[in-house]
């Protein structure tokens, strides 16, 4: 099912960001809300539209590459082709819902993690130039971070560790080790990763520590790595004095109105249905939803920034939107146009790298590419 906020993401956001460093926007747009669009106005062919994505979708479904899907196409603040797919799994005992939440996954560091930094910098709490290691205190003591900027590492240019699975830290031989995972909530085990795995808090200080200690290359070049994003709310919320989620619920998703857009969506009272993630054979054993998927984020109580942000299609449109309006949405600036430019601006095309400050971009030669490569 994440396949859909893929489609999404590059619809509503990959015409808005080019090979340059930050397209001007049509100021009569900047106040535009996400509306359906009225069709007698729309200039575009939506049932070839339609056939086209009908295609792509239904043969999706035909190969078993997911069980149903949603797509929302957005153009201009206008929605002009919204249509779900199948079902929510091979059984097809219920069908997907245009108001369905989904786990929006990897999508979660764009729409969670980002915007908090970008309010950060925006409001003089961080600095993209400085060492990192003056907002995450650990790294100062770490000779191979302690002089690593958020630039470098937003932009994937730090060459820090790709990837850490914890979830091989609290499990042997297919079980859980009791002393970090247990079915039965108490004061110490009261991190919920899902209806009945409550994690030990102090599990989250040992992924500190792996993290702290984790190796980084020394070759300054283009190398991903998701994991300051599992420190980034921990960094939000020790700059703030509020909380990660509830940083983002009053900067973004409440004055924006994108209401269903939350971490460990059991806890709270929409009626929307949540879409299955994955049949887990290995952590749950049993099929996931409801609580984040991604096993790093489960195992930090469903709320990180790498992953577990839940949201509806048009929510997520919302946040898309804003970022297409460079700030602006329903005639409120989130965020400054400058500060958005920085930071969907490739950031060293010198080693290159494509990467934005946390934006994937187009590659470097796309200009000259064609689709068969």
């Amino acid at each position: 099912m994440r396949f859909l906020f893929y489609i999404l993401f590059g619809i509503l956001f990959g015409s808005a960001y080019g090979q340059g460093d930050s397209q001007q926007l049509d100021p009569s747009e900047n106040g535009r809300t996400l509306r359906k669009a009225i069709p007698a106005k729309i200039p575009y062919s939506i049932p070839a539209l339609e056939r086209a994505v009908d295609s792509i979708i239904t043969n999706g479904i035909k190969k078993e590459a997911f069980p149903g899907a949603q797509v929302l196409v957005s153009k201009k603040g206008e929605v002009i082709f919204h249509k779900a797919y199948g079902y929510h799994t091979y059984d097809s005992l219920r069908a997907v819902g245009l108001h369905d939440r989904y786990d929006l996954a990897s999508v979660t560091k764009i729409t969670a993690a980002l915007p908090a930094l970008m309010k950060l910098y925006e409001d003089g709490l961080i600095d993209l130039d400085a060492p990192f290691s003056n907002y995450w205190k650990p790294w100062k003591h770490r000779k191979n971070k302690r002089d690593l900027t958020l630039r470098e590492i937003l932009a994937h240019q730090a060459g820090l560790t790709p990837y850490i699975v914890f979830l091989k830290e609290v499990m042997r031989d297919g079980k859980l080790k009791t002393r970090f995972v247990r079915k039965v909530p108490s004061n110490r085990f009261s991190l919920r990763a899902y209806d009945d795995l409550y994690v030990n808090r102090r599990f989250q200080r040992k992924m500190y520590r792996m993290i702290n200690r984790s190796k980084v290359s020394p070759e300054k070049k283009y190398r991903y790595s998701g994991l300051a994003f599992l420190l980034f709310p921990k960094v939000v919320s020790d700059l703030t004095g509020q909380s990660y989620a509830y940083y983002l619920k009053k900067h973004f998703y409440l004055p924006m109105g994108a209401l269903t857009l939350d971490f460990n969506p059991e806890t709270n009272y929409f009626q929307n249905p949540i879409v299955p993630t994955e049949r887990d054979t290995v952590f749950r054993k049993t099929l996931t939803q409801g609580w984040v998927h991604d096993e790093n984020a489960s195992l930090m109580g469903g709320i990180s920034g790498n992953a577990g942000l839940f949201g509806t299609a048009g929510d997520l449109a919302k946040m898309m939107l804003m970022f297409q309006n460079y700030g602006r949405y329903g005639g409120h600036q989130y965020l400054k146009k400058e500060t958005l430019a920085q930071f969907t601006a490739v950031q060293f095309p010198e080693n290159d790298n494509r990467r934005g400050l946390g934006f994937d971009k187009p590659y470097l030669d796309n200009q000259n590419l064609t689709l068969k490569e």
